[in-house]
């Protein structure tokens, strides 16, 4: 049970047939198929996405029972998979320990969504690694990370507006700016005549 018999070519003439785990990248992380597909397993896992958790392997079922203890056989996509049951999260396995794996995440709430990473290491997977996103405001920093750094919605931004005849009044909707724009910019709006 939660094995498949499969034929191995060996270095050696010889044939070697043996039982292989189906499930043993079973909630791996990943990021994409390929990093679900054992060399000698079945065919069919996918890299699941979790949204903000990261992405993990799936495993191909078509019953309830073809899956392991603590998995359900759900359908994703259009696509049998034995995932977590009950909505619980995938852990590390050994082996996914020992090498490292790791996951895209992110960290979102009403001011973005900011990337980052989670990691398979011995005491389990890492929470993600990525910033808070905040308010956008000038500091040379990407806080919502848009990849705007200091944009038009950073909040303390001033408004400047063209000002060609440099009497300190500018025409136009203007533009809001972390930095002085310098010469021919003002941070006076309503000029009825830029021009003299």
């Amino acid at each position: 049970d939660g094995f498949v018999c499969k034929t191995v070519t060996a270095s050696a003439a010889d044939v070697i047939t043996v039982c292989v785990s189906v499930s043993a990248r079973l909630c791996w992380p990943c990021s994409s198929d390929s990093d679900c597909l054992s060399p000698n397993g079945e065919a069919g896992a996918k890299c699941l996405s979790s949204g903000d958790a990261g992405s993990f392997c799936g495993i191909p079922c078509s019953s309830p029972g073809q899956c392991p203890s603590g998995y359900e056989c759900s359908n994703i996509d259009g696509i049998q998979q034995c995932i977590p049951a009950d909505g619980a999260q995938c852990e590390c396995n050994t082996l996914a320990k020992s090498l490292g794996l790791e996951t895209q995440c992110a960290v979102s709430n009403e001011a973005g969504s900011c990337g980052g990473v989670r990691t398979c290491t011995e005491t389990g997977l890492t929470d993600c690694n990525a910033q808070m996103p905040v308010t956008e405001i000038c500091d040379g920093v990407d806080n919502d990370c848009d990849g705007d750094t200091d944009g038009s919605s950073a909040l303390d931004c001033v408004q400047y507006y063209p000002d060609t005849d440099g009497d300190g009044f500018g025409i136009g909707a203007g533009q809001c700016l972390c930095e002085d724009p310098g010469p021919g910019w003002g941070t006076n709006g309503g000029d009825c005549n830029d021009l003299a």
